[in-house]
């Protein structure tokens, strides 16, 4: 088989390959703790967060002997009754002495079978029934996720980058508008905004190179 063939052959898997290993250098990067005492819960309705396909969330684990909680996904009906049963166990904080981190890619397809996976403008949403100790760790229903704590999350992913959501599932009472985008989580939002936005430049340049020497290679061996 002649090189030109092969070419034309494993080009495009060549392109998505390299698109792929791009692509999640485009989102942004933040923080955020699974933490009874965080003042983003004890809210009624809990915690509404947006986010864009693409973006990167590692919700951490408190390094505290007095806060033992499991962090399941569940159904809108499990968030509203706080009962977890059911529910997928996501992260499950037991090991103060330990850094442990749950990192969320927010990808519409996972390479992996156990991976997450999200569609623009849905919501998910996260729970925990634990109630703190080690004792309650594994409790199934109430626990930190009812009053006063409210330890619940709602992930809002948004159909459209530039704009934000203006869906009301997921709204709550006391929450003013009910959402929080995700370069609000952390302090140093500005900052990490404006280094997502050179990493977004510096990574389309890194692709444009690459594509056109491979272009270049392309049409020079086809010459031959």
């Amino acid at each position: 088989m002649s090189d030109s063939r092969l070419l034309r052959i494993y080009l495009p898997a060549w392109i998505l390959l390299l698109l792929a290993l791009v692509t999640p250098a485009l989102g942004r990067g933040f923080s955020f703790y699974w933490d009874q005492l965080s003042p983003s819960f004890q809210r009624e309705g809990g915690y509404v967060l947006e986010v864009d396909i693409g973006d990167k969330l590692d919700i951490i684990c408190p390094r505290l002997f007095n806060q033992y909680n499991v962090m399941y996904e569940v159904s809108r009906e499990g968030y509203e009754t706080c009962n977890s049963t059911g529910g997928r166990l996501l992260l499950r904080c037991n090991l103060p002495e330990t850094d442990l981190v749950l990192t969320v890619l927010f990808q519409e397809v996972s390479p992996s079978p156990f991976g997450l996976e999200f569609k623009k403008g849905k919501d998910y949403y996260y729970i925990a029934t634990s109630g703190g100790t080690l004792d309650t760790l594994d409790n199934r229903v109430g626990g930190n996720c009812e009053s006063p704590t409210y330890m619940k999350l709602t992930i809002r992913v948004r159909g459209d980058p530039t704009e934000r959501s203006e869906s009301t599932d997921g709204n709550y009472a006391g929450r003013g508008d009910g959402v929080t985008t995700l370069p609000s989580v952390a302090k140093s939002a500005d900052r990490r905004v404006n280094s997502a936005s050179q990493l977004r430049r510096s990574a389309l340049d890194f692709v444009s190179l690459l594509l056109t020497a491979l272009l270049a290679t392309v049409f020079g061996t086809l010459r031959l």
